[in-house]
């Protein structure tokens, strides 16, 4: 019979229910015009590759500043902002002196006026229509970097809103000017009383999220910025820099007016759609501290659009495929051994993400490292990625069912030509109780690489009324599975 051992992360809060579990795998499934082998396979999520090497203890953000004549790329590490070069190398183009939250992502802007805006603090900034817009949810620090003199300075003017009164509200600089700022210019959403705690600019529009509510303005021409009437919605925010955009829409950690957290979009028609299943909301929700929650989107090079939320509470990373509405989990070895010499795993290394002219670049969140994403290398910066899905449960009308052999398909022969993988092994382990609990693990031989026909299966599983399959893989190799049969029968083998 076949064995339907492909799918995504949704373990219930009742495991027995559905133990399922997928970490860095993630699901692929055929289009109507591809003649693929099935309609759904694993694919293993790419490696990461040093890219460009910097002292530091975190990257808060990575932009590229593009306009018609500039395509620059920028990060800042800790306190310092740092230009980056195609070629690997980098130059420091100076350090903030006006304080910082070294921990928190940062914020950028770029205008037609050679200005690229930094803005740190806790607090949110975005462009929209030669304005740039920010509002204040503490602390907020703006500095400027003149692309075309190479200097940065802060933003010393006195209607900079820097203060506590300032925070909740809505502020917009002078046109193309982001060293400017007047006191008038300012405005607190109306639809309720509720401050605004994110601000971003969306086709041709301007969202400002508040804890409980979602107003949306555009610029009128005569006063930016002016209230869209009949579009405020009752959802709030619950994690300011977990919202991202992609082409056809924005997503975010929120929740309705009444509910719990969840994760939605939010389409250019004003509608708001949950797409975290009541599983994965549950895995979100158990949480604390979720306004730390970190979000962003990636198009890989495949045309998958990737919505990563790191989850500090959870110490893990989970992903939203906005193609195929699948959810999986990444998680990254953490660079550090524990005092018993051993490593764990924990959050997606990658900390921010920018695409650069095809460059997928990922900003470490242990180092000043930036990283790139790497297709033909199945470690992160040489350490392991270890993966796992956990499958459904599977029972015959609760009779008792011999299992003989199960067989999987995955693509032998794929292994190193030196060092680990060069005989790569996948784990295997037998749930009997509902995947509470799972057996020793059997180790089953891939294949040496080039051994493409070698066969992945394994024998004498026993009896059980309910069967669930656990599959690991720590060796650096391109694994895809595909699926598994398994020969079995009512009653005794």
């Amino acid at each position: 019979m076949e064995l339907d051992i492909i799918g995504g992360n949704y373990q219930h809060r009742f495991q027995n229910i559905n133990p399922q579990k997928t970490i860095n795998w993630y699901v692929v499934s055929k289009t109507n015009i591809e003649g693929n082998k099935t309609l759904h396979s694993l694919f293993p999520t790419p490696g990461l590759t040093r890219k460009f090497t910097i002292t530091g203890n975190r990257v808060r953000g990575i932009y590229v500043a593009t306009d018609l004549t500039t395509n620059r790329c920028f990060a800042v590490i800790d306190d310092t902002l740092w230009e980056l070069f195609k070629d690997g190398t980098t130059t420091s183009r100076g350090t903030f002196t006006n304080g910082v939250n070294s921990t928190l992502p940062v914020y950028f802007t770029v205008n037609t006026n050679n200005q690229l805006g930094i803005f740190d603090g806790g607090s949110c900034a975005d462009y929209l229509d030669s304005y740039t817009i920010v509002t204040n949810n503490g602390n907020l620090i703006g500095n400027t970097f003149n692309l075309s003199t190479n200097t940065l300075s802060t933003i010393s003017d006195v209607d900079f809103p820097n203060e506590a009164a300032d925070r909740g509200r809505v502020y917009f600089s002078n046109s193309n000017d982001t060293t400017a700022w007047a006191a008038a210019d300012v405005f607190t959403p109306t639809f309720k009383a509720d401050s605004c705690i994110r601000v971003i600019a969306f086709r041709e529009e301007l969202y400002c999220f508040g804890k409980e509510t979602m107003e949306i303005y555009l610029n009128d021409g005569t006063t930016p910025f002016t209230r869209r009437e009949g579009t405020s919605l009752l959802y709030g925010l619950v994690a300011p820099h977990s919202v991202a955009q992609h082409a056809n829409g924005i997503i975010f950690l929120g929740r309705s007016n009444r509910g719990q957290p969840a994760v939605y979009e939010l389409t250019h028609d004003y509608k708001v759609q949950q797409i975290s299943p009541h599983s994965v909301s549950w895995q979100i929700g158990k949480n604390v501290h979720l306004e730390d929650c970190i979000g962003y989107i990636q198009e890989n090079k495949e045309g998958h659009i990737f919505y990563y939320l790191h989850i500090p509470g959870a110490d893990t990373t989970l992903v939203y495929d906005n193609i195929n509405n699948e959810w999986h989990e990444r998680k990254s070895t953490k660079p550090y051994s524990l005092t018993d010499g051993t490593t764990e795993q924990g959050m997606f290394r990658g900390n921010c993400y920018v695409n650069w002219d095809g460059l997928h670049l990922f900003g470490d969140r242990y180092s000043g490292n930036i990283f790139v994403e790497d297709y033909d290398v199945f470690t992160e910066d040489s350490l392991m990625i270890a993966r796992r899905r956990d499958g459904i449960i599977y029972t015959q009308e609760y009779r008792p069912l011999s299992i003989d052999r199960v067989e999987i398909d995955i693509n032998s022969g794929a292994g190193a030509t030196t060092g680990q993988g060069n005989d790569p092994q996948l784990m295997f382990q037998v749930s009997k109780d509902k995947g509470m609990t799972y057996g020793n693990k059997r180790f089953i031989p891939l294949g040496a690489l080039g051994d493409y026909s070698k066969r992945v299966r394994i024998h004498g599983l026993g009896i059980a009324e309910h069967w669930g399959f656990r599959f690991e893989l720590t060796d650096p190799i391109a694994c895809v599975i595909v699926g598994a049969t398994a020969n079995g029968s009512f009653g005794a083998v």
